[in-house]
């Protein structure tokens, strides 16, 4: 039913876009409802417990998909030792993620609140990677919007742990789309693929924000027209961080969040390869 829908997309570009622009901007402007959810629970369960009940849907759910996702495995044999590559490989990922790089168990959502754009993106672009690639657009604003509109006070940093674990939760759910039969359209060549021009932009868009110091770094490196400094924490250099609610987990730093974006995104990128790779 899933390529039903999504084949019927492909043929109504007009409606495929609609949907990806009213379900992206919905990610950014109802994110403070659905924290608002979250809190609550949290605060009517007490932190610890609600971690737990958090810690055991995540682990049962993140199962029943894996176990689904290498039963369709089994009963293929197409491209069936890279999908079973790319798919162990983003699972293996978001697992480190979730041990090393969370706040609160609860940013496990993460994972799939920018899957559903990914898989609307996909009749749009007919590739994997640049399914997952130009979901970045609407990453970066969400976690600006957090930063410096809702949460100011609360968040300290521009957050890279966010950015990568919602690229990890796009190409896992481009990695069901492969095993589920979904085929992406035929390679071009690699410096002429939509994604990686995309991407080089990026980089380069960043690169001139900082030079011309309306990006910061950290606040020494602030300017009088600087318009966003992406990380304030007190101990930026710090490995370790200790969150206001107790937890001890790794900030990403500018550098490191920035390098993992590119490599994610390329490394998702090569799952359009390895499906034309009999």
């Amino acid at each position: 039913m899933l390529l039903i829908l999504l084949n019927w997309l492909k043929q109504h570009k007009a409606v495929n876009l609609s949907l990806v622009f009213i379900y992206g901007v919905s990610l950014i402007f109802l994110h403070d409802f659905f924290v608002g959810l979250s809190v609550n629970s949290m605060n009517s369960l007490s932190l610890p417990v609600y971690n737990k009940v958090v810690l055991a849907v995540s682990i049962c759910g993140g199962l029943l998909v894996l176990a689904s996702l290498l039963y369709i495995l089994y009963k293929t044999n197409e491209n069936r030792s890279s999908k079973l590559f790319f798919l162990l490989i983003t699972s293996l990922l978001i697992a480190l993620h979730y041990k090393f790089l969370f706040e609160m168990n609860i940013e496990v959502v993460h994972v799939l609140e920018f899957t559903l754009l990914a898989v609307l993106l996909f009749p749009l672009t007919g590739s994997f990677g640049t399914a997952v690639v130009f979901t970045l657009p609407f990453i970066f604003v969400n976690e600006w919007y957090q930063y410096v509109v809702l949460y100011p006070k609360y968040i300290h940093y521009f957050e890279f742990n966010d950015i990568v674990v919602d690229l990890l939760g796009c190409g896992m759910a481009m990695i069901f789309l492969w095993i589920a039969g979904a085929k992406p359209k035929q390679n071009i060549v690699f410096y002429r693929k939509p994604e990686i021009n995309f991407l080089i932009a990026v980089n380069l868009l960043f690169v001139v924000l900082l030079a011309t110091c309306l990006f910061a770094f950290y606040p020494e490196g602030k300017c009088s027209n600087t318009f966003l400094v992406l990380n304030q924490l007190q101990n930026p250099n710090l490995f370790w961080q200790t969150h206001v609610f107790g937890a001890i987990y790794h900030v990403m730093k500018p550098i490191e969040g920035l390098v993992a974006i590119n490599i994610l995104c390329l490394f998702f990128t090569f799952t359009d390869y390895a499906a034309h790779n009999k």
